[in-house]
This record gives structure tokens, sequence and C-alpha cells, in this order.
């Protein structure tokens, strides 16, 4: 059945809130160890960390500075985008993507302006 858990695995939810207690319980443990007690590969523990690091990032920018942190977020945000622009092969959602960049330009712009 669709959206509901399997027997036996952790959900992504309970996997990222172990992976954020265990930093904050000891911030010397190591990927392999993280996922060895969480039984899940390497891969899942590293994209949470990931996610706690930048989060943290941006939530540091945005304390310092509002039009830093716009900045940073609309450099991320055409990163992604133009690595999903190239690497589509569907010439709709090359276009798709397109668009939503220059939206995402117009949005951070009308913000910065205020």
């Amino acid at each position: 059945v669709e959206g509901m858990p399997r027997s036996g695995r952790s959900s992504t939810d309970e996997n990222n809130k172990k992976v954020k207690n265990m930093v904050i319980q000891n911030r010397q443990a190591s990927v392999r160890e993280m996922a060895r007690e969480l039984e899940i590969s390497r891969e899942p523990v590293r994209m949470i960390l990931m996610d706690i690091l930048v989060w943290s990032i941006m939530n540091l920018l945005w304390r310092i500075s509002k039009e830093f942190y716009l900045i940073v977020l609309w450099r991320i945000e055409t990163i992604i985008m133009h690595h999903r622009f190239y690497s589509e092969r569907n010439e709709y959602h090359r276009s798709i993507t397109l668009i939503a960049s220059l939206q995402l330009l117009r949005a951070v712009k009308d913000l910065m302006e205020g």
C-alpha cells in the first residue's frame, strides 16, 4: 500500500531526527557509525547531514543579512535550474525549467527592491 511505512524500516523523518540527535550527542561520529547504528546505507546519512548543514548556513545568513541570504538562495536555485536545464532531453521540460528560472529571478529581484 502506497504511503504506508514498510515493516522493519525506519521512515525518512525518523532517520532525520535520529541523525540530528546523533550529531548533537557526538559531533565526532562518522557517517559509517551513524549508518551502522540506523541500519541504513551511508548515502542517506550523507544527504541528511548535508541538509542539516545547508539549513544551518542559510539560517545564519538570514540572521546576518537578509539581502545576502537572498543572493545566496538565488545562486543555489540558479545552479539547480541550470543543472536541470542541461540534463533534460525533452524540449518541453527545458522550456518549463527556463520559465521557472525567470520567475525565480523576478521574485528575488522584487524582494530585494522591496
